[in-house]
């Protein structure tokens, strides 16, 4: 039911100067027709992303994208090698699947994603949910540490210890 000539005339009525629109949500949709992606499947291929940045721009509003990585749950659930996975092996937080940003084939799939986004004319984007929101010890997430590390990941959480911080500064 979104109408991207009401939602356009609510902004300009507030004065707003610009406006981030959703061109992909937490739940993976896609709100423009996406090749790689998932499109929400109420639109019916109806690029009501594309629509809404049209409009702003024809108002003198600057149009901005939202774009999630993490917390992709489309992705996750479609697709389980890209999920994190915590020390005891859950995947899943609630409704929600994360995806690990170490994965290289999500990371390929999100700048993809990504570059259909900026295809259109907006002038900029914000990529939320950059961060893992737990520890992640995937398969590789483990590949990766041990390689750069010669070590396996810490499975207790201690500040007093050396190996624990190391985990700690590789990841931020």
């Amino acid at each position: 039911r979104f109408d991207p000539a009401t939602y356009v005339a609510m902004v300009k009525k507030g004065r707003f100067d610009s406006s981030m629109v959703y061109a992909c949500c937490h739940n993976g949709n896609c709100y423009y027709p996406t090749i790689v992606g998932h499109m929400h499947r109420n639109l019916k291929g109806r690029d009501i992303f594309g629509e809404t940045v049209a409009l702003l721009r024809k108002e003198g509003i600057v149009p901005l994208a939202y774009y999630t990585v993490v917390l992709h749950n489309h992705a996750a659930k479609t697709h389980p090698a890209w999920r994190i996975t915590d020390i005891i092996g859950k995947q899943e937080y609630g409704r929600y699947w994360h995806c690990c940003p170490n994965n290289t084939d999500y990371r390929e799939f999100a700048k993809k994603q990504i570059t259909e986004i900026i295809a259109y004319d907006i002038d900029g984007i914000f990529i939320d949910m950059t961060f893992w929101p737990g520890v992640c010890v995937c398969p590789v997430c483990r590949e990766r540490y041990l390689a750069e590390f010669d070590a396996e990941i810490p499975t207790v959480i201690d500040w007093g210890d050396s190996g624990w911080l190391r985990f700690q500064r590789a990841r931020q």
